[in-house]
C-alpha cells in the first residue's frame, strides 16, 4: 500500500505541475522604418565654413550651400549614393543629416554614432568659447570635418584681429597639422 500512496503523490504532483495559470503576454511592436523613395528630400545642415558644393551621383543635381549651417535638400538617393561609397561628405563628415527618423533606420546607424559622439554640430562659437583643457578634448573627439570648421573660424578671427588666445592656436596647429601661429602679427 505505500507504493499506492506514494504513485498517488507523484500523479497529484505531476498534474499539479501541468495545471499552469495563464501567463500574461507581453507583445512588442517593432516599429517599421519610414520606407524612404529615391527622390524624397532630406533635410541636410552644411558644417562647412564657406561654400559647399555636392554633385549628386544618381539625381544630377548640383547641391549648395553658401556657408556653415545652410541646410538644403538633398534627394534620398544621393545621400544613399554617398553612404554606400563612404564618402568623405557623411563620415568627415561636410554635413548633417537632420531627418531624425531617417537616422533611426538601422542602415544609417553608423551616421547616427557618429553625430551622437560629436559635439553639437550646431555651434563653433560654444567649442571655440570652451576652457582651454576643454577646448582641446573636445578637438580631440571632433571628426576630420567639424575641426575643419574650428580651424576656419579661428583663422577667420585671427585674419579679423579678433582671436585673442595664442594658447588655443598652438592647440589647434598641433592637433589639427596647422601652422596658424605664423599667421599671428
Amino acid at each position: 500500500m505505500a507504493t499506492k500512496a506514494a504513485l498517488k503523490d507523484v500523479i497529484k504532483t505531476s498534474a499539479s505541475s501541468e495545471i499552469k495559470e495563464p501567463e500574461a503576454q507581453t507583445v512588442t511592436h517593432k516599429k517599421q522604418s519610414k520606407k524612404y523613395d529615391a527622390h524624397d528630400l532630406i533635410l541636410v545642415r552644411s558644417i562647412t565654413q564657406g561654400t559647399l558644393l555636392l554633385p549628386g551621383k544618381k539625381s544630377g543635381i548640383l547641391y549648395r550651400w553658401e556657408s556653415y549651417g545652410d541646410v538644403t535638400e538633398v534627394e534620398y538617393q544621393d545621400l544613399y549614393t554617398l553612404k554606400a561609397s563612404r564618402s568623405s561628405y557623411l563620415y568627415k563628415p561636410f554635413f548633417v543629416i537632420e531627418d531624425q527618423e531617417l537616422l533611426e533606420d538601422p542602415i544609417w546607424k553608423d551616421l547616427k554614432k557618429i553625430y551622437e559622439d560629436s559635439f553639437d554640430t550646431g555651434d563653433i562659437n560654444t567649442i571655440i568659447n570652451l576652457p582651454l583643457s576643454d577646448f582641446e578634448n573636445t578637438l580631440n573627439k571632433l571628426p576630420e570635418g567639424y575641426r575643419d570648421a574650428v580651424k576656419y573660424e579661428v583663422s577667420k578671427r585671427i585674419d579679423e584681429g579678433k582671436f585673442d588666445s595664442l594658447h588655443k592656436v598652438r592647440v589647434l596647429d598641433r592637433i589639427c597639422g596647422t601652422d596658424l601661429m605664423s599667421t599671428i602679427k
